[in-house]
């Protein structure tokens, strides 16, 4: 895969290790029951597993995450490409997926993602339809900017519910 878009993403990895160590040393969650990590790729999960060792067993893909509810979820969509979104956007968008994914927090969850995730608009009605629940996240954060910058030439933007 490439440096970040589609198996794997390195950028997003390493805004997550530090989201991770910040919420163990300032807010002291934990593996065990404080933060989770979702991510939809075994790779992805690999990569933070030997980024964050200490949370290994707190990272796994959506349809193996155990362990149930975290006071904080961290959710990796991984995908930064445009065409390899649109290729998998059967996958990305499934509804059921992202639901999981947003009920396992018991406090708070961050949506970690690029704009290609939010800008895919599939060309089939079903899979645009799938996608509703991300257009629905987009919109609902738009206008709510905490914080805008560029770190390593990427830039980011972080946004609020």
């Amino acid at each position: 895969a490439q440096t970040g878009s589609q198996q794997f993403n390195v950028f997003e990895a390493e805004l997550i290790t530090q989201m991770a160590r910040v919420a163990g040393e300032h807010l002291g969650l934990d593996a065990a029951s404080g933060l989770g990590i979702v991510v939809p790729h075994r790779g992805q999960k690999f990569m933070l597993r030997e980024m964050l060792p200490a949370y290994a067993e707190a990272i796994d893909t959506v349809e193996r995450f155990q362990g149930g509810e975290r006071d904080l979820i961290i959710i990796s969509a991984t995908v930064s490409d445009r065409e390899y979104a649109s290729a998998e956007s059967d996958f990305l968008l499934e509804p059921r997926r992202f639901t999981v994914a947003v009920s396992r927090p018991r406090r708070k969850v961050v949506v970690v993602a690029s704009r290609a995730v939010f800008d895919l608009v599939p060309a089939d009605l079903d899979a645009y339809e799938r996608g509703s629940l991300w257009k629905r996240l987009r919109h609902e954060v738009e206008k709510r900017v905490l914080w805008q910058g560029e770190i390593k030439g990427h830039a980011v933007t972080v946004r609020a519910m």
